[in-house]
């Protein structure tokens, strides 16, 4: 086991209720942020959803930063669960600071988020609304497939999925961030970038049961989403309905994924603070 698993998980398990209260307070913080969201279910409230961005930015970024500098007292001996969490100190600074971040976060997403509206505006968007020509995009995937239809469809898929790669990889380059912060020490990360990565990559490693969950259904969505193209007709694309797996997938959330979240942040946490040690000794 390394030092920041082992680290991470002495320090949370000394402080089992306060990780549960923690763990507590940043799922209604989340919660919080997206009630706004049922405004869709009213088209003439609809527009009321637009508070989730503004919540995010006024409630969540705050509250990210907030999450880090708990986490880092914790880890040097104090308290998880404090009035620090819900501090307004120093308010517009950790908006900026999750501002740049996201921003950042956005550029490194690019690829994914060009990719996914040019497939939705131009291919499956007009294509639900019989306004595609549906012998083009039969003769697309035919061509991509080297002329077999199903082919063609499993490589756009794989090729769609490759454009996350660099939006993972960002997560993991600037997930140190927030806790560099918290310490007072924005550049701290620069010279330990490879140890934060490996400790981001620990963290995920935490989530393969609830990633296995999602890649079991969101295989099977995909096979069906191949079928519906190969039937294509002159009446448009007729995508299978997304609720079951939805709901299984948010069930895996909350019981493989919520829990272990306090130990995937503790152990980046543990590893920054490792960061600033080093570099006092040295």
């Amino acid at each position: 086991m390394s030092h920041e698993l082992k680290k991470a998980k002495d320090v949370l398990a000394s402080r089992k209720g306060e990780t549960f209260d923690f763990l507590l307070l940043e799922v209604l913080l989340r919660v919080i942020c997206i009630l706004p969201l049922l405004f869709l279910l009213n088209r003439s409230l609809a527009w009321l959803a637009w508070m989730t961005p503004l919540l995010f930015v006024l409630v969540l970024l705050p509250a990210r930063a907030n999450a880090a500098e708990a986490m880092q007292s914790a880890a040097g001996g104090g308290e998880l669960f404090s009035l620090r969490l819900i501090s307004t100190e120093k308010y517009g600074k950790k908006i900026l600071q999750g501002l740049r971040t996201g921003l950042c976060l956005i550029l490194w997403a690019l690829p994914f988020l060009v990719l996914t509206v040019l497939i939705y505006r131009v291919l499956f968007g007009k294509a639900i609304a019989g306004q595609t020509d549906v012998f083009s995009v039969l003769m697309f995937l035919s061509n991509l497939g080297g002329g077999d239809i199903v082919k063609g469809s499993g490589i756009a898929v794989c090729l769609y999925a490759v454009t996350l790669l660099p939006f993972l990889a960002g997560l993991a380059f600037h997930s140190g961030k927030r806790h560099a912060y918290a310490l007072n020490q924005p550049k701290l990360i620069h010279g330990h970038r490879r140890d934060v990565i490996r400790a981001f990559l620990k963290g995920v490693l935490l989530l393969i049961p609830f990633l296995a969950v999602v890649a079991y259904f969101g295989i099977g969505y995909l096979r069906s989403v191949i079928q519906a193209v190969n039937t294509l007709g002159s009446g448009g694309l007729k995508l299978p309905s997304l609720d079951q797996g939805i709901y299984w997938i948010l069930g895996a959330f909350i019981v493989l994924a919520i829990p272990v979240l306090p130990l995937r942040s503790m152990i980046t946490a543990v590893c920054v603070r490792r960061c600033q040690e080093a570099g006092h000794e040295a």
